[in-house]
């Protein structure tokens, strides 16, 4: 139970759970238009690649693959 106690507490604000309200179901929506579940139903550590994949796509920063 202390996990979810401090994901609760770390979403006080109305905003900020008004937010995850609709970026958390927008994400699952995604996946259900490419026909996929979320990686990190098969691998738990995904949750802490996802931001990581976002910012470099964001940055654009992409791996580069010799021919």
């Amino acid at each position: 139970m202390g996990l979810y106690s401090h994901y609760d507490g770390a979403h006080n604000h109305p905003l900020n759970r008004a937010l995850h309200m609709i970026a958390i179901p927008v994400a699952w929506l995604g996946h259900l238009i490419e026909g996929n579940k979320p990686a990190f139903l098969n691998n738990p550590m995904h949750v802490f690649v996802a931001p990581l994949w976002m910012a470099r796509k964001i940055l654009g920063m992409t791996d580069k693959k010799s021919a």
